[in-house]
């Protein structure tokens, strides 16, 4: 289970840093974190480390996603 979600971790990572503003980047990841709502806890864990991360400049990407998949 550990060896997972480190795994897993490593994925939403990847997934955040390549996010764009497209509609199509947006749709794809927010469907992605959708189906595995199962790993909210996870997801928020690694979200917030990875904002907190990022030049000011991708927030608005990541507000966007978050707008887009906030029904989790």
């Amino acid at each position: 289970e550990i060896a997972f979600k480190s795994a897993q971790q490593k994925v939403l990572e990847q997934k955040l840093l390549e996010l764009s503003h497209s509609q199509q980047s947006v749709q794809t990841l927010s469907l992605g974190l959708i189906h595995h709502h199962k790993y909210l806890g996870l997801i928020v864990s690694v979200w917030e480390q990875e904002l907190q991360k990022a030049p000011a400049e991708t927030y608005a990407r990541v507000w966007i996603l978050t707008r887009s998949s906030c029904w989790l």
